[in-house]
Parts: structure tokens; C-alpha cells; sequence
């Protein structure tokens, strides 16, 4: 009966150790394996989420530096359209042709608006001038030109005078085209 007892306590113990066996695998299946793999998917998520507050603590840092940079573009971009500007104003050209002939002592005797003509980034606005002066006036105004707070082109010019005279201060009659600039504005 000893051996039957001694053999009815190892099979409890068999059966103890095969519970524990199977309370163990459904444990680990159910419990530990899948909490795991949640506990990985959130490291991830973190690491993610805080290398996305990282680069977001970096942007609001660097605001300041960017928002100067932005007020400076400004300008520039402000002064770049006194250059070429978004349109066409025909008083503003004569207005500054005939400082420009104020400052040199040619006489403009006529100002002929041209068709105008689209680029790709920008539309030319001609005019075809006739100019009365000395060499060195004409000269001095065309350096007056340069000098516009405008971006302006003179072509075609064809100078005539007198042969008779050869004096540097003779009248000449000069016809040019003056051109000017402004700029496309893109639909956007």
C-alpha cells in the first residue's frame, strides 16, 4: 500500500507540475507575450512621438531666427519691386525720364509709348523717345537713367547732327527706345 501511496503522491506531484506546466504556457501565450509585443508597439510610438517633440522643440527655438530671416526677405523682396515693379505706370516713366533730363540738360522732345511685350517672368514696356542735346548731355543722361531706382534699357539709339559743326557742345537729335520693366505675377 506504501507503493501505491508513494505512486498516488507522485502522480499528484505529476499532475502538480503538469498544472503548473500548462498554467505557465498559458501565461506566457495570453498574458506576458502579448503585453510584449504592446510594450514594444508603445516604445516605438514614443521614440517617434519624441524625436517629433524634439524637432518641434528645435523649430519653436529657431522661430525668432526665422521670423528675421522672413522680415528681411521682406524688404528685400520690397526693394526688388521698386526695380521691376507688378505694374506699369506711365506717369511714373515720364516722371522719371524727365528728371533724368533735368539732371543732364538734354530736352525730350517726345515720349511714344510702344506695344508691350510678355517674357516668361517679366513684361517689357518700350517707348520710343526723341532727345535734343550735346553729346556729353546725352551722355550725362543716360548715367541719370542708370542710376533710377528702376531697372530700365535704353536700345535702338541713332544719333544725327549737323556735319557741318564738329563742336563737342552742337545739338545732336537722338532717337532711342527706352524700355522698362515690370514684373509677372504668377497664378498661384
Amino acid at each position: 500500500m506504501t507503493m501505491s501511496m508513494g505512486g498516488s503522491s507522485v502522480l499528484k506531484m505529476l499532475l502538480i507540475v503538469l498544472l503548473l506546466v500548462v498554467i505557465l504556457y498559458g501565461f506566457n501565450r495570453y498574458i506576458y507575450e502579448p503585453n510584449q509585443v504592446q510594450i514594444r508597439t508603445k516604445q516605438q510610438e514614443l521614440s517617434r512621438l519624441s524625436s517629433s517633440l524634439l524637432h518641434i522643440r528645435k523649430t519653436v527655438e529657431d522661430l525668432p531666427r526665422v521670423k528675421a530671416e522672413l522680415e528681411n526677405l521682406q524688404r528685400e523682396w520690397q526693394d526688388l519691386e521698386k526695380l521691376i515693379p507688378p505694374t506699369e505706370n506711365v506717369t511714373d516713366v515720364i516722371h522719371f525720364v524727365s528728371q533724368a533730363e533735368r539732371q543732364s540738360g538734354v530736352f525730350i522732345i517726345s515720349i511714344e509709348p510702344q506695344p508691350t511685350q510678355g517674357k516668361d517672368l517679366y513684361t517689357e514696356n518700350p517707348y520710343r523717345l526723341q532727345i535734343e542735346g550735346s553729346y556729353h548731355n546725352f551722355a550725362r543722361f543716360l548715367t541719370a537713367l542708370s542710376e533710377l531706382q528702376r531697372i530700365v534699357n535704353v536700345s535702338e539709339m541713332n544719333l544725327s547732327m549737323n556735319p557741318e559743326t564738329l563742336s563737342d557742345d552742337d545739338i545732336i537729335s537722338i532717337t532711342c527706345l527706352l524700355t522698362s520693366y515690370t514684373a509677372l505675377r504668377k497664378a498661384g
